[in-house]
């Protein structure tokens, strides 16, 4: 059951499960914020943003935060699985992607709140270039978020099997 826990957000429902790459259960859903319920005129309707909290099984029933109701403000969110293998906390870890040439490390994000980072810096006379260790089969979606330095030039290439 979600319901409000006195907290700023009132109304909460219209919600959806979904389970993480870890297997834990979050709830998404919308709710009113108290403070700021209402879009500007014409017709002067609410807002409903949508939230997302983590969703415990105590007793065999689902609760929200350990019981807790709605969260207030900013909590870790679902883990984002990988085909490829790529942990998700420390990606420059693991064997999935293979530098050709450069190194990988892991540094901190300090643009998102996306925690550890891979930065893949090049040798001091060849681009920095990687591969991945293994084919992706069937359907695959790919992301990436790419950050040069000025002055630097990239090439990505995908090549489906």
């Amino acid at each position: 059951m979600l319901a409000s826990s006195g907290n700023r957000w009132v109304g909460v429902g219209h919600h959806a499960v979904i389970t993480d790459s870890t297997g834990q259960d979050w709830i998404v859903y919308h709710g009113i914020d108290r403070e700021d319920g209402w879009l500007s005129e014409p017709g002067g309707i609410n807002k409903r943003p949508m939230l997302v909290d983590r969703l415990d099984w105590i007793d065999g029933w689902p609760v929200v935060n350990a019981g807790a109701g709605p969260s207030d403000g900013p909590v870790p969110g679902p883990t984002l699985g990988s085909a490829m293998g790529i942990v998700s906390d420390d990606p420059a870890a693991g064997d999935a992607l293979r530098p050709l040439t450069g190194t990988f490390t892991s540094v901190s994000d300090d643009v998102t709140d996306a925690g550890a980072v891979a930065a893949l810096t090049p040798s001091r006379r060849l681009p920095g270039v990687a591969t991945a260790t293994e084919l992706l089969r069937g359907e695959n979606r790919i992301a990436t978020d790419l950050r040069l330095d000025d002055g630097a030039r990239l090439c990505l290439r995908v090549d489906g099997v």
